[in-house]
Parts: structure tokens; sequence; C-alpha cells
């Protein structure tokens, strides 16, 4: 048996699958996408960008913890530019570097700067501490988008990082 897919529940899956197929809405679309991640990785909150005019637009914000589900415009946050000089955003890597990183806490991870994340965590109390991080990518492999998991679960409800073996299940 492939070890891959011990534990992880495949008619959570199935249902992003068919989320894919049943809606037509592109803004609920990116919701469901976003929750159906949110569900199979067991994870507090959730980003989804969207690469527009050279930038990531976030365009879901899902924050279990706090309450927060926003969409679209409501989103009052600036874009992540997307150019080679701002790599050390965690989001625009992935997007430039068309790659993925899975961070076991941001308060110890030096490869980025997690301004953006810290001054969000001392505004609303949260602590952002584990990420998965991956860019979105259409057929012609143009990245289109990123999602940016946040703060994977144990059992017991605990913040730990994401595991590894999401790393290949979501590639």
């Amino acid at each position: 048996m492939n070890t891959y897919f011990e534990g992880v529940d495949l008619g959570k899956i199935l249902e992003v699958i068919a989320a894919f197929n049943g809606e037509r809405n592109s803004i609920r679309l990116l919701d469901v996408i976003i929750t159906k991640m949110r569900d199979i990785t067991d994870c507090e909150a959730g980003t989804l960008y969207v690469v527009k005019d050279g930038g990531l637009h976030f365009t879901i914000l899902h924050n279990e913890k706090l309450g927060v589900f926003s969409y679209g415009d409501e989103i009052k946050l600036p874009p992540v530019s997307l150019d080679k000089d701002n790599i050390e955003n965690v989001s625009a890597y992935c997007a430039i570097e068309k790659t993925m990183v899975n961070i076991g806490d941001i308060y110890e991870d030096a490869r980025f700067n997690f301004q953006g994340p810290k001054k969000y965590d001392a505004m609303t109390g949260f602590r952002t501490r584990s990420m998965l991080v991956f860019p979105l990518s259409d057929m012609h492999e143009n990245v289109i988008g990123v999602i940016q998991l946040i703060n994977a679960r144990d059992p017991s409800g605990g913040v730990t990082p994401f595991d590894k073996r999401l790393e290949f299940m979501l590639k």
C-alpha cells in the first residue's frame, strides 16, 4: 500500500474534484477550493491569491480561529508584488519559482520576510506558526494563483508543522 495516502480521507479529495466540476461562480469556486484544502490538511487558516496585474491579489481569506471569512474586494490588503526582487515574500517566491514551501514555524524561519503575518498577528492576537504555500497553475503551467495554508492541527487540536506527505500529494 502507498504510505503517502495513509491517513488521508480520499473522500475529501473527491469532494474537491466534484466542486471543480459543479461550481460556475469563480469566487465561490475559489472559496470551495480553499475550504476543502483547509479541510484536507486540517488547518486553522488559509489565503488564496490570484495573479493579476503583476501581483498576487488577496481573493479569499479564511481564519477559522478568528471567525474571519473575507472575499474579493472586501479584503483591504495590498497585493504582493511579483518581481524577482520580492522573493523574500514566501507567496511571491512560490509563484516566481513555481515551487512549494513548507514552514514549521515562521518565527524561527530565516528564509523569508514574515513581517506581514507577524503584523497581522500583532493586530489580531492570532499566532501564525506553520505554513504550506504552493502555486496554482493552469494547464499551460502558468501560475495563476497561490494558496497559503496556515497552522496545521494535530489530533488534539494543537498547532503543528504540516505533514511532509502533503507536499507529495499537492504537487
